[in-house]
């Protein structure tokens, strides 16, 4: 069986497989969000200074065997527990076009 990829951000994801072939995963129309709020805190050198913090995640679903969500690399950050959840690879590896946005990705970012 295939494996299922759920395309969890706003745009599409153009990744290469390991056999060399260009794989493109249109957004789902479900975004996972990762809500962030600044708290403030001790003044640093004479300017303000906040903490980011992060609210909880949304529209991640169930753990299906095969089934994987492609979300981005902030929000995979806060996955650290799951290896259902991957993020393009936007490091050195990946191919940009001339205005330095990413064209395709040589594979997926996990955390486990």
């Amino acid at each position: 069986m295939a494996s299922l990829f759920t395309n969890l951000t706003a745009h599409t994801v153009n990744v290469v497989d390991e056999e060399g072939i260009l794989q493109s995963f249109d957004p789902s129309g479900k975004v996972a969000r990762i809500h962030q709020y600044n708290e403030r805190v001790e003044s640093r050198g004479g300017f303000i200074c906040n903490k980011v913090k992060y609210a909880e995640i949304e529209e991640i679903g169930e753990v299906i065997p095969d089934h994987f969500y492609i979300v981005s690399n902030i929000t995979l950050a806060r996955f650290g527990n799951r290896t259902d959840v991957v993020a393009p690879d936007t490091g050195p590896s990946c191919i940009k076009n001339p205005n330095g946005t990413v064209r395709y990705s040589m594979g997926f970012l996990v955390n486990q």
